[in-house]
């Protein structure tokens, strides 16, 4: 009997050939039955500043994890708990579900992805679906021919279409001092890594070293695979012979199969980089020892140096996710932060969504903000968003 072949997923990239054609952006996020969003979906218009506001326990803050779980799939962020799902428990008829549409302006994907909503620009929707806590979620894509949505997936394999998506970097408003430091730190690293994929050695080159880098892992995983292929077997039987004489017809099977995310094999940096902070002259103590307001003030000061740095276009955006930003700001300082907040998007390469209770980080002079008011009643848009009917040509009903 013949071996049945192995289905192939084709893999096409998000980033447009052409430096003519705008990039895609995401534009909706779409939730509900995830923490205190129930059946009855939230919509949100993504722009380039989006300002959730709206009273304590309103599901702000679960807007902000939810977007940051579906972007983080393929590694334990991307996975829910039980206090997750509906009143903490699972249910197939409520299960926790995001939407995302992104906007691109060419046909890449293929066409029963695409909808064509005028102006240059096409609409992709896909979904996230959790069956059960600590498992991956189900991705699908909405295919406009059947009008339905499908286990087919434009963009082929996740790894491949969330490497060009907006990177989330999530700044919560209690946490811990260790996540707090944690967080820090990857904001800082994950933007110097960014710039290190830019690197060619030889100018004449198609590729980065750092694309050349993981092409040769690549191609090691692969002979390493077949190469251990027989020893795994020997292993295999030998230790379930041994298996089988205390517990009859045992075996054991070992997955060593390479990584799917070859990025994971590979970090120009240690796992888990360490940041200290202190007098220039005196002892520099890591920064999960530092008081909330130090804490703040170097995350404050991180986010400027990164607002006034100019990357390259071409590198993979981001999503700064933060929740009051206010907490631990002197009064003075407060006005300081919202220009910073308004000034990443001007880079062109990030996003930011923030949950507040202070007016002063609402800035409705600037031209590409959304002011969403978050309540257990409604939830309402101020600022730009879709055409209505282009959305319902697409099977989305406002």
């Amino acid at each position: 009997m013949m071996a049945a072949k192995k289905a192939i997923t084709s893999e096409v990239s998000l980033i447009p050939d052409s430096d003519t054609i705008a990039r895609p952006r995401l534009t909706k996020l779409i939730i509900k039955n995830f923490r205190t969003i129930g059946s009855e979906p939230v919509v949100v218009d993504l722009d380039n500043i989006v300002v959730l506001v709206g009273a304590n326990n309103t599901g702000k803050s679960s807007i902000l994890r939810a977007y940051e779980v579906a972007m983080n799939t393929g590694s334990s962020a991307g996975k829910l708990t039980i206090d997750d799902f509906p009143n903490g428990k699972v249910l197939s008829e409520s299960l926790p579900e995001v939407e995302i549409h992104t906007i691109i302006s060419e046909n890449k994907p293929g066409h029963q992805w695409i909808c064509d909503i005028g102006n240059g620009e096409m609409l992709i929707r896909e979904r996230w679906i959790w069956s059960n806590p600590d498992t991956e979620p189900k991705r699908q894509g909405f295919n406009i021919e059947n009008n339905d949505w499908s286990d087919a997936v434009p963009w082929g394999a996740p790894n491949v279409a969330k490497a060009y998506r907006p990177k989330p970097h999530r700044i919560d408003a209690f946490a811990l001092p260790e996540k707090q430091a944690e967080e820090i730190s990857k904001l800082i690293t994950d933007v110097i890594k960014d710039k290190l994929k830019t690197i060619k050695s030889d100018n004449t080159s198609d590729k980065t070293d750092y694309d050349l880098l993981i092409e040769k892992i690549k191609a090691f995983q692969s002979s390493v695979a077949s190469a251990v292929t027989s020893e795994v077997k020997n292993v295999e039987d030998s230790i379930s012979e041994y298996l089988t004489k205390i517990f009859n017809n045992y075996v054991i099977k070992l997955d060593v199969r390479p990584e799917d995310n070859v990025e994971k094999t590979y970090s120009p940096f240690k796992e888990s980089p360490v940041m200290r902070m202190g007098p220039s002259e005196g002892y520099l103590s890591t920064i999960s020892a530092q008081g909330s307001g130090a804490r703040r003030t170097l995350l404050w000061t991180a986010l400027k140096y990164i607002s006034e740095h100019s990357q390259d276009p071409s590198e993979r955006p981001h999503v700064l996710l933060i929740d009051e930003p206010e907490i631990c700001l002197h009064p003075s300082a407060i006005r300081d932060a919202r220009k910073v907040l308004y000034d990443l998007p001007k880079m062109n390469n990030w996003q930011v969504m923030v949950t507040t209770h202070s007016p002063i980080f609402i800035d409705l002079s600037y031209d590409n903000t959304t002011i969403i008011l978050i309540s257990r009643e409604f939830t309402y848009h101020a600022g730009n968003r879709l055409n209505d009917k282009a959305l319902l040509f697409c099977g989305f009903a406002w």
